[in-house]
């Protein structure tokens, strides 16, 4: 089943990416609204192991959304291509119910 959350929450999000060892890089998680609009959004560093929270703000409508991730050097702030060369990857479907 698809995560459920209500606005004003934080969502949960742990990952195990397996980063380049010569680059430090960050990880960009963002929950899209249907129309693509990025409505909430948490950069972190990456590390073999991603844990942390993404606040759904408290005005969001419910829906169904698409929670993806970007990879970036934050040097440059260069997107990295996933497998498929797309800059994001859809990670999963997340509902938001009012």
């Amino acid at each position: 089943s698809l995560p459920q959350i209500t606005p004003g929450e934080v969502l949960p999000v742990e990952l195990e990416i397996a980063p380049p060892p010569d680059r430090a890089l960050k990880l960009s998680m963002r929950l899209l609204a249907p129309d693509g609009a990025v409505v909430a959004q948490n950069d972190v560093p990456v590390e073999p192991r991603v844990r942390f929270g993404l606040l759904i703000p408290p005005d969001v409508a419910g829906g169904l959304y698409t929670l993806g991730a970007v990879l970036y050097d934050p040097a440059t702030m260069t997107d990295l291509a996933t497998k498929t060369g797309a800059a994001l990857g859809e990670v999963t479907q997340v509902t938001v119910v009012e």
